[in-house]
């Protein structure tokens, strides 16, 4: 038979292991709970900041692609400017070799005199314009070559600064 002492002592040890599983059901539910809101937190942020590091790319294709444009422009202009003074060369040599035959047509030597001089003339003027003409085309060459180089600076300053944003 069980004794008064055995059944005090087997509610006491039934008490200490409901008490110990209580504390141990609260604990765990405690821990969980803090688990799962730092688990929020965490999923939280990394969202955040893959939209944020979204964002950033974008507005880097953004400028990449308007550098690009600015690029393709520039070359545009040198192709409308190379054929331009294609053009202009052939006309200039076009008239030099109209007054070289039109020259050899004089047979009196007035007119050949004459014809000479302004030959020389046309020439003068022609040099000059030759002249003015790759002083201009320098200048836009310069221009053009400190866009490029503009450019290019921008271009690396934000591939390098996005190096750093990615090696985060």
């Amino acid at each position: 038979m069980i004794t008064r002492v055995q059944v005090r002592v087997l509610i006491s040890v039934l008490c200490i292991l409901f008490s110990a599983y209580a504390g141990h059901y609260i604990t765990n539910s405690y821990w969980n709970d803090r688990w799962a809101d730092r688990d929020s937190a965490d999923a939280k942020a990394q969202t955040q900041i893959y939209a944020e590091a979204h964002e950033k790319q974008q507005k880097l294709n953004a400028e990449l692609q308007h550098a690009y444009q600015i690029a393709k422009d520039m070359q545009d202009k040198f192709e409308s400017d190379r054929i331009a003074a294609a053009d202009t060369s052939k006309r200039l040599r076009d008239e030099i070799a109209r007054y070289k035959a039109s020259a050899g047509n004089h047979s009196s030597t007035i007119s050949i005199s004459a014809n000479a001089a302004t030959d020389r003339l046309l020439l003068a003027n022609l040099l000059g314009e030759s002249d003015e003409a790759a002083g201009a085309y320098a200048e836009e060459a310069d221009r053009n070559r400190q866009a490029v180089i503009n450019c290019n600076n921008e271009y690396q300053a934000l591939r390098d600064n996005y190096a750093k944003q990615t090696k985060r």
